[in-house]
């Protein structure tokens, strides 16, 4: 669950929405304690599973936010009330609500920030209970593209440290599964391929060793046998992709 931002963060970034004539006007400073009060609440709720009462802080800390004007505390906590959600067992409510983070998080943080990514492996998540591949392989191929031109624009001590390349070859390893699990072998095979070159290629500059490599290998090998070839040439075609590994 989305971790609350540093109080003198906090101090900054809220704002209370209109208070009727009944209610008293809170000072800033009174209404940044009792958001950060709130989000704490729902926090410690949850950690002993009393969801409802949790999602209920939540709720009442998003009413003193204005999104528009502190995007990333009200993206924070509307996170923390998906999350919160989805333990209840209403993942329809907290998809829309995650719909709802993520064209918000497009509109005011970003939309290849790691807020929006984030959002989008959640509302990926929800769509897999549902079995939605055309729309998860539609967000995975995002994904594929972000991280592609995350890591085209990365600085040579940003390359060096391989977290793009590994976010690149995850992302390529997700859609082609996906794909593969649709039957569509065809368009999951260079996919998955793609995403062990990936990975090697990693390996090779940050000379560093990932063992989830070994599950890619798995992955990309029971494809080859889904798609006829014999055991000997799926493990030629792995083999050859390994090479460049092999001579570092």
């Amino acid at each position: 669950m989305d971790m609350l931002l540093p109080r003198t963060l906090l101090a900054l970034c809220l704002l209370m929405s209109a208070c009727t004539d009944k209610q008293p006007t809170l000072t800033f400073k009174e209404r940044a304690a009792r958001f950060k009060a709130l989000n704490e609440e729902g926090t410690a709720l949850c950690s002993k599973f009393a969801y409802r009462e949790a999602l209920a802080a939540y709720q009442s800390a998003l009413a003193l936010c204005d999104r528009t004007a502190y995007p990333l505390p009200w993206s924070n906590t509307a996170k923390d009330a998906a999350w919160t959600l989805r333990q209840l067992g209403k993942h329809d409510q907290a998809e829309a609500l995650y719909r709802e983070i993520l064209a918000h998080n497009e509109r005011y943080i970003g939309k290849d920030s790691p807020e929006t990514l984030d959002t989008i492996d959640s509302l990926l998540s929800l769509l897999s209970l549902r079995n939605d591949v055309t729309e998860s392989a539609s967000l995975q191929r995002r994904l594929v593209t972000i991280h592609e031109a995350n890591l085209a624009r990365n600085t040579p001590e940003e390359r060096n440290s391989g977290r793009d390349s590994r976010l690149l070859s995850s992302s390529l390893e997700n859609l082609g599964v996906l794909l593969e699990s649709s039957q569509r072998f065809d368009e999951a095979e260079p996919l998955i391929r793609k995403a062990l070159q990936v990975e090697v290629a990693c390996q090779i500059k940050t000379k560093t060793t990932n063992t989830g490599i070994n599950s890619l290998q798995a992955s990309y090998r029971n494809l080859l046998l889904k798609m006829g070839d014999t055991e000997e040439q799926a493990q030629e075609k792995i083999d050859k992709i390994m090479e460049p590994l092999s001579k570092k």
